[in-house]
């Protein structure tokens, strides 16, 4: 397999994007700004167009890591590493919380802290952690695949998953709505092709039209059927069919800013402080999402943006995103050098090499 270790400049832009993209979809959804919204009213509609445009970020994240891991080695040291990662937000939280709120910590929440893969702290961790371990499989899936066979494949897997799912509204393939393990290894598998086939190379533009031209279609599909059944009917009803992560259209908006961002041109400066955003971009999901984080400062909060002008309101949701994007990714940097204080990446290292050896000789054993 071919071991591919330059960087990817607009990757790594990319990677922060979306993570403030995860942030504003956060605020508006937790922050009860979609669910108290008036249907008939301009912040209705601008809450629900900036929930459009952020919502295939769960997606762009999960191409992201089928298009640099394709290629290379999934070490296991990695692994732990992240896992070091999650746990360091999840016990920190606790920690500042047994003094600011103790009746919050219970043996219950300590123990989810310390197995969040168990107990779905983090669903898109969750989904990872089962991820991880089949990569090396898809990565050898898609290395095998002639171009035909994997378009074939990439096709199939689109009309199941997403057209014939959005069409009849059921889940029939355990898909979640996209919050699962088999999505993840979806998204994983479509960034390894993106990767491999160096999709879209030279039309960056182009595919990032296609992007706001699908986030508008959206839109319009939204906006347009609710405001037809409030016509007929005279009732308010909410419909997102077309927006979860399994919609044809919100898949199409992941492919379209992966490839847009891959063919963005280098440079020094850009690629230092790509390089810095992405390194800490999975600290600003872990830190506003933790549950306690969550449930003590976001879910709820926001609802008065509401009362605000639309632009304003606009402002305001950017404006929180951006300030929980950047204490985020402050506290990612201090998370970094305490590792590095501490060795972490030896220490994984040495786990790591003892765990493979311990599987080498179970194998070995049953064999």
């Amino acid at each position: 397999m071919m071991n591919i270790e330059q960087r990817n400049v607009g990757i790594d832009i990319l990677r922060a994007i979306s993570m403030l993209m995860i942030a504003v979809h956060h605020v508006l959804l937790h922050g009860s700004i979609l669910a108290q919204a008036d249907p008939l009213t301009s912040q209705y509609r601008v809450a629900w167009f900036m929930e459009i445009t952020c919502f295939c970020a769960v997606n762009v994240y999960g191409m992201i890591s089928g298009y640099v891991g394709y290629g290379k080695s999934h070490h296991l040291s990695r692994f732990l590493q992240l896992y070091f990662q999650v746990i360091f937000y999840t016990m920190v939280t606790i920690m500042i919380f047994h003094f600011i709120r103790p009746e919050l910590v219970t043996g219950k929440i300590v123990l989810h802290a310390i197995f969040p893969f168990a107990f779905d702290v983090y669903w898109y961790y969750t989904g990872y952690f089962c991820l991880f371990f089949l990569m090396p499989f898809l990565d050898r899936l898609m290395e095998g695949l002639t171009r035909k066979e994997a378009d074939r494949l990439m096709l199939t897997v689109f009309i199941i998953f997403c057209v014939v799912q959005t069409i009849f509204n059921q889940q029939f393939s355990f898909s979640n709505n996209g919050y699962s393990f088999l999505w993840l290894a979806i998204m994983y598998l479509a960034g390894t092709y993106i990767k491999k086939y160096d999709l879209g190379k030279g039309n960056g533009r182009n595919y990032l039209i296609g992007y706001f031209l699908c986030v508008l279609l959206i839109w319009f599909l939204k906006i347009g059927y609710e405001r037809i059944i409030y016509i007929w009917t005279l009732e308010q009803r909410s419909s997102e069919r077309f927006i979860n992560y399994t919609s044809p259209f919100v898949a199409l908006c992941a492919v379209c800013l992966v490839v847009a961002f891959k063919e963005m041109k280098k440079g020094k400066i850009a690629s230092k402080i790509a390089k810095f955003l992405a390194s800490v971009s999975f600290d600003v999901y872990l830190f506003h999402d933790a549950p306690l984080v969550r449930d003590t400062f976001i879910l709820g909060a926001f609802s008065s943006y509401l009362f605000l002008n639309p632009a304003a309101m606009m402002a305001a949701v950017l404006g929180t995103a951006l300030a929980i994007w950047l204490i985020g990714s402050l506290i990612g940097r201090l998370r970094i050098l305490i590792f590095s204080l501490f060795r972490m990446n030896k220490l994984c290292d040495i786990l790591a090499a003892g765990l493979e050896n311990l599987t080498g000789r179970l194998l070995k054993y049953n064999s």
